[in-house]
């Protein structure tokens, strides 16, 4: 099954939404502090890409939406969050392939280095994103509760910004 990528236009956040939903739902009541993607209204997705110069990406089966994820274009870097893929969709490199076009439109605008941030909660996300060359570059504990957060950073190769 291939996976075709594209920007989500206006009329598809709420698609982007409802997959970040689904595929979040399963740390409800796991993570504390709660994962802040759970709190999120579809209305917070709208204001966040309009106010920060962010793009949704949505990929799809055929017709069927089952992955998406957002960036941001910062000043040095393309900071990449709420990847998320639904649960009967896992395990089948989606992930890698939303990283990966988004990776690519980070160089196409000239960027030399992506950001991400996951919890030290969520091992297996941090060693797939390792595998994918992403390294962790700060640990952030957070204000309540004993997890932490960490910003994981991949450069961008010379031959994706050509």
């Amino acid at each position: 099954m291939d996976i075709a990528i594209h920007h989500a236009e206006d009329h598809e956040l709420h698609l982007v939404y409802r997959i970040m939903q689904q595929a979040f739902a399963e740390y409800a009541g796991f993570l504390y502090p709660p994962s802040g993607a759970l709190q999120e209204q579809e209305e917070d997705l709208h204001v966040m890409l309009a106010e920060q110069a962010g793009r949704a990406i949505i990929g799809r089966i055929g017709a069927l939406p089952i992955a998406s994820a957002r960036y941001l274009v910062k000043q040095d870097h393309v900071y990449i969050g709420r990847i998320s893929v639904l649960p009967n969709y896992r395990g089948r490199g989606f992930a890698t392939s939303l990283l990966a076009f988004a990776e690519q439109e980070a160089a196409r605008l000239g960027k030399h280095e992506m950001q991400l941030e996951v919890r030290m909660s969520l091992p297996a996300n941090i060693s797939m994103y390792e595998k994918l060359g992403y390294r962790i570059i700060e640990h952030i504990p957070y204000s309540v509760g004993s997890d932490v957060s960490v910003t994981m950073s991949k450069p961008l190769s010379p031959f994706q910004r050509e």
